[in-house]
């Protein structure tokens, strides 16, 4: 079973293919999906998220605990802090890749500012945890040092396996640890590694993690919707094969049923 961190379907595809995608992935080996909304090229105002998902008939997939989050809340510049009260959000980023008025994108040099103080004060207050997927170095210490809540990372990979801007470094993913946060694997092929991405590839981050961190913090961030992903892992089906390269490596039972759901589970309860 796989809890799913980060799949950007409400904005990497069309609305009519919704249905379509959800009812072939639910009966696949899905414990749960977190819906990320991808904000950073649209007008977003008050209603925008409850009308997307309005017409999603999730009633028909009772085995699927389904989840919302906000990728990128550069919208709040124009925009009341009361909108993150419109859907349950599991989890808000201030950022995409690039700066905006909260704080510094990966690709940026920004550093968190006062409107992205105010939004960490009141995603504490609605009990929405803090994404740190996007932010910079820089943003990225200042919102750990400064957030009062729940801080995590939804889609990422490792910096000691293949540098990336996107990847989280050593010293990164230990703080995130030390504030019980959680790390989602990606299989985002441009962070994995420089040739063709496969299943191996993935396997070699989350066992470089489990190897200096231990497995409790480590879970799934696909990115299926947003990214290219390896073509041996592009249904959640194919995560099976992550098991059996996993179990091969010495990987106990109840740590692959962490890394692929418990831990995710456990981090939102």
């Amino acid at each position: 079973m796989i809890y799913d961190l980060h799949n950007d379907l409400l904005t990497g595809v069309s609305a009519n293919e919704y249905d379509g995608y959800l009812a072939r992935v639910c009966k696949q080996s899905v414990k749960g999906i977190i819906l990320a909304f991808w904000t950073t090229e649209l007008d977003v105002k008050e209603g925008f998220f409850q009308s997307t998902v309005s017409n999603i008939r999730f009633d028909k997939y009772k085995n699927v605990e389904f989840g919302y989050a906000v990728e990128d809340l550069h919208f709040l510049e124009n925009a009341p802090l009361s909108i993150l009260s419109e859907l349950p959000f599991k989890y808000v980023g201030l950022t995409w890749n690039y700066d905006n008025a909260l704080a510094g994108g990966a690709l940026g040099t920004s550093d968190l500012l006062p409107l992205g103080k105010r939004v960490l004060k009141e995603a504490e207050r609605l009990n929405i945890a803090v994404d740190t997927a996007h932010l910079n170095e820089k943003s990225f210490y200042s919102v750990v040092d400064s957030c009062g809540g729940k801080v995590m990372n939804s889609h990422c990979c490792f910096d000691e396996v293949f540098r990336h801007p996107r990847n989280l470094t050593a010293r990164q993913i230990q703080m995130l640890v030390e504030r019980n946060g959680i790390i989602g694997v990606t299989l985002h092929d441009k962070f994995l590694s420089k040739g063709e991405a496969t299943a191996e590839s993935v396997v070699r981050h989350i066992d470089y993690f489990v190897q200096k961190f231990g497995p409790n913090n480590l879970c799934i961030g696909s990115d299926f919707n947003g990214c290219r992903p390896p073509e041996d892992l592009c249904e959640y089906d194919g995560f099976r094969l992550l098991k059996i390269k996993l179990l091969k490596l010495g990987y106990t039972q109840s740590a692959i049923d962490g890394i692929f759901y418990k831990n995710a589970i456990e981090f939102f309860t």
